[in-house]
């Protein structure tokens, strides 16, 4: 199984940042918590799902992160 399925599967297809604030959302975008470039790994314990406006959000905040040399 790919692991962008075994996430789906395992997070119940619904976004996990939306699910902890109590929302039911329909997450669609498999997303590395702590980012590879900041020590992050590549397993399935460091992947969640996302909603695309929980993953542009992230990914808007990581990369000013990453601009100003910071490490989340």
């Amino acid at each position: 199984m790919r692991d962008r399925e075994r996430i789906r599967q395992r997070d119940c297809g619904l976004c996990q940042q939306c699910r902890a604030q109590g929302r039911l959302t329909l997450g669609d975008v498999v997303d590395h918590k702590k980012p590879l470039w900041a020590g992050g790994d590549d397993s399935d314990a460091n992947k969640w799902l996302l909603c695309h406006q929980c993953h542009d959000a992230k990914t808007a905040t990581e990369a000013a992160i990453r601009a100003s040399g910071g490490v989340p």
